[in-house]
This record gives structure tokens, C-alpha cells and sequence, in this order.
């Protein structure tokens, strides 16, 4: 799902600097993409919530990670409301979304760190 966005934004970039493209064209391409990337905010919001719940109750990765993981998806979900606002911090491409995607790369980064660096892990059990 996160290779939707970039693969939206491609298209309309590529779109825009079409020099024949009208401001029509290019204001539907740019709005596109920014509903893209709010559309993301609820699987997002889906994959956070539920990872957390594991992690602070199975203590199977460190359970700050799980709290800030259901935090993150209720930043997630408060950026996807904004979906029908027209400005504002949250509404679709303002800097409220971009931050919500942002901290959900980061928290995905250091998921992916935590696991990695983990005690133990790809020892085989004897």
C-alpha cells in the first residue's frame, strides 16, 4: 500500500510538467495525489493499531514501540479526517498530512531497526 503514494505522485509529476497540460489539469493532478496519500492514513492507521496491541501484549518487541505505534494511529486517524476540509492543518496535503506520513516512515524505520538489531534473532534454536 505505501507503494501507492509514490507511484501517484509520479504520475501526476509527470502529468504537470507536461508544458500543454491547462492550471485545470494540474490542480486536479496535484489534489489527486494528496487524496493518494490520505487514503493511506487508514490502512496505515489499521496495520499501527494492530501491531501495537501485539507488541504491548506479548512484550515480543519493546513495548514503547506498541505505544507509539497506537499513538501513530491515532495521528494517522485525525489526518484522514481532514479529508473533506478544504484548508487547514489537517486537510488533504497540508503540512498536518505530510507530518502524519512522515512519522509513520520514521515509526516504520525503527520497527524495521528494532527487529533487526534484536537479541537472538536468525539463531537457530538448538
Amino acid at each position: 500500500m505505501s507503494a501507492v503514494a509514490p507511484a501517484g505522485t509520479a504520475v501526476a509529476t509527470t502529468l504537470a510538467l507536461n508544458a500543454q497540460r491547462g492550471d485545470v489539469a494540474v490542480q486536479t493532478l496535484f489534489d489527486a495525489s494528496n487524496l493518494v496519500l490520505v487514503f493511506i492514513f487508514f490502512p496505515w492507521a489499521l496495520i499501527t493499531a494492530s501491531a501495537g496491541v501485539v507488541m504491548i501484549r506479548t512484550g515480543v518487541l519493546p513495548r514503547w514501540l506498541g505505544w507509539a505505534g497506537l499513538l501513530l494511529a491515532v495521528v494517522f486517524l485525525l489526518s484522514a479526517a481532514g479529508l473533506g476540509m478544504t484548508g487547514g492543518a489537517y486537510a488533504a496535503g497540508s503540512y498536518g498530512s505530510f507530518a502524519a506520513f512522515f512519522l509513520g516512515m520514521t515509526w516504520f524505520v525503527v520497527l524495521a531497526a528494532v527487529i533487526w538489531r534484536r537479541p537472538g534473532a536468525g539463531r537457530p534454536d538448538a
